[in-house]
């Protein structure tokens, strides 16, 4: 071995400048490494977002196309509903008049037992 004050220039230059042109190298191409997958990356994440996106579009269209059928079922219900309950109340009514005519009936029924009883 050699003590480091013996090494000469001549013989130290051209090991340290090929160390200096490898370093030079090696940095480049980490450099190149590093554009390289941040390009990658990028593409990856402009197609998860894409991704996200076109679901989350699909997701309105589909509650919007839920909310509409729901309501028009529910408008047919409500409406048949009511169409019952106005035929409900029709017969009803119809009945209520027929006891109210018959409760006439029955008065006048009683009225004329009572006029024409003899005794009287």
């Amino acid at each position: 071995m050699q003590d480091i004050s013996q090494l000469r220039a001549d013989q130290v230059g051209p090991t340290r400048r090929a160390l200096q042109e490898a370093i030079a190298a090696l940095v480049a191409q980490v450099q190149d490494d590093v554009q390289q997958e941040g390009r990658a990356s990028t593409r990856t994440a402009t197609g998860a977002i894409v991704v996200v996106c076109v679901l989350g579009t699909l997701s309105v269209i589909s509650a919007v196309a839920i909310a509409m059928r729901l309501s028009r079922q529910l408008r047919r219900e409500v409406g048949s509903a009511v169409g019952n309950i106005r035929s409900s109340s029709a017969e009803l009514e119809s009945a209520a008049d027929l006891q109210v005519s018959g409760g006439r009936d029955q008065v006048s029924a009683m009225n004329e037992i009572t006029t024409t009883r003899p005794g009287r």
